[in-house]
């Protein structure tokens, strides 16, 4: 009689996650092709900060000779 109860709802929180994280990941998706910018070169953009190295270069400096 009470048998049969469990073994349908084995995982019920199994289940509800897997449903709760499907809405949700397609949520997310949807609304991140919602937000994307509409500028066709915003995926090839590159990031030309510069860089520490660069920063502390110093030049060598030339000696005069008597």
């Amino acid at each position: 009689m009470g048998g049969a109860h469990l073994e349908k709802d084995a995982m019920p929180l199994f289940r509800y996650f897997l449903t709760v994280g499907t809405i949700l990941l397609s949520g997310l998706f949807a609304l991140s092709a919602y937000l994307e910018p509409v500028s066709s070169d915003a995926a090839a953009r590159v990031s030309v900060a510069p860089t520490t190295a660069s920063l502390v270069y110093l030049a060598p400096t030339l000696k005069k000779s008597k």
